[in-house]
């Protein structure tokens, strides 16, 4: 047995053990705060996001939930908006007490939000990935998904290895988009490739025929994309509309099955990076299961906050319902903790490693893996 197995079988294992008594009827439920954008642009990902949380709590709970005691999500409607993100946050903290918010989706919601969560002794669980939010918030808040740092390097390796040179880089005006223009761009002077113009997106726009024509102006071989799905699918529709010609590198957002909902054979030949450790024993147990309760395939953000809700249960059991007790048992549990969307070692920002496949988009609408 390898040491990664044993580890994931100690990660299995552990979840189970932690929740064998039956609930003790009239308990009082451990309370979750869930901020997230369950309405407007953004409800893909909330919706997702919920999915994977509902299916977990289910589990733990059939399971006798932490000793006997179940657990309930508070779910809040934050809009992905940085202002009522903070009004969410009171209002979880406030009036439901909770010790710990989960489904913080945005670097800008996380970096809004982290030092009053701090000050309020609330942890946040989020998978905002801006390298700055390492900087910025204090170690109440552990960034999930990874460091765009990361995702930045693995544009260049993808734009490096289909020899393409002259680049444009697409992305959302906002923290996740500029961290990953950022990051793109210093990688690219490494590979040698040349990039040409930075096009940004304006959030919740519905025209980006102006920026469709900026990239196709500067007869680019490849596009470094970075976009939310809503968008995304708009800009990538108007560029096969308007005629422009590139090889597409997605960022994690774009090796997704269902955002062919939202943009069809627009995406057509675009590489992605897609998130997450899908060929594990850890993420085929917990695909079966939301496809047995959904009677559908995951989102890749299904399984970030299944497994949240998995980390949160084991940091209560280990260190209480307090945001500094799940604060220090969470760097712990970290340490050694394997789910559906990979390993959660931190690093010492509280930043887990990506976990990257690329995939393709074919014509039916599939991903399919290409090689690295």
């Amino acid at each position: 047995m390898t040491k990664r197995t044993c580890i994931l079988m100690i990660a299995l294992v552990g979840m189970a053990m932690a929740l064998t008594a039956s609930p003790s009827p009239g308990a009082t439920p451990y309370k979750i705060g869930f901020s997230g954008p369950l309405t407007g642009d953004g409800a893909y990902y909330g919706e997702a996001s919920k999915e994977g949380i509902e299916l977990a709590v289910e589990e733990i709970n059939k399971a006798g939930g932490i000793k006997g005691v179940p657990i309930q999500v508070v779910y809040e409607d934050d809009r992905n908006n940085t202002a009522d993100a903070q009004t969410v946050l009171l209002k979880l903290a406030q009036i439901d007490k909770v010790p710990l918010i989960i489904g913080i989706n945005t670097s800008s919601v996380t970096m809004a939000t982290c030092k009053k969560a701090q000050e309020l002794g609330v942890a946040q669980y989020s998978i905002g990935s801006n390298p700055k939010i390492g900087q910025s918030c204090s170690d109440y808040t552990f960034l999930l998904q990874g460091n765009d740092l990361e995702q930045g390097l693995e544009f260049a390796k993808i734009a490096q290895s289909l020899k393409l040179t002259k680049a444009v880089v697409v992305y959302m005006n906002n923290d996740y988009g500029i961290g990953n223009k950022n990051a793109f761009i210093d990688s690219a002077k490494n590979a040698g490739i040349q990039v040409l113009a930075e096009v940004p997106l304006q959030p919740e726009g519905k025209d980006y025929r102006t920026e469709v024509l900026r990239v196709k102006s500067f007869n680019p071989s490849v596009v470094a994309f970075v976009a939310y799905g809503a968008e995304g699918s708009v800009f990538l529709r108007q560029a096969k509309e308007l005629g422009l010609q590139a090889a597409f590198v997605g960022d994690t957002n774009w090796g997704d099955d269902s955002m062919w909902k939202l943009a069809g054979d627009a995406l057509v030949g675009m590489i992605a990076l897609q998130a997450g450790a899908h060929t594990s024993p850890a993420y085929q147990k917990y695909a079966a299961a939301f496809r047995a309760k959904y009677k559908k395939d995951p989102s890749i953000w299904s399984e970030y906050f299944y497994d949240e809700i998995y980390l949160a249960a084991k940091a209560i059991e280990m260190g209480g319902n307090t945001g500094a007790g799940i604060k220090e048992a969470t760097k712990k549990i970290c340490a050694s903790f394997v789910g559906a969307s990979g390993p959660k070692q931190l690093d010492a920002r509280n930043y887990v490693r990506w976990s990257f496949d690329w995939v393709k988009w074919t014509a039916d609408g599939k991903l399919v893996p290409v090689s690295k």
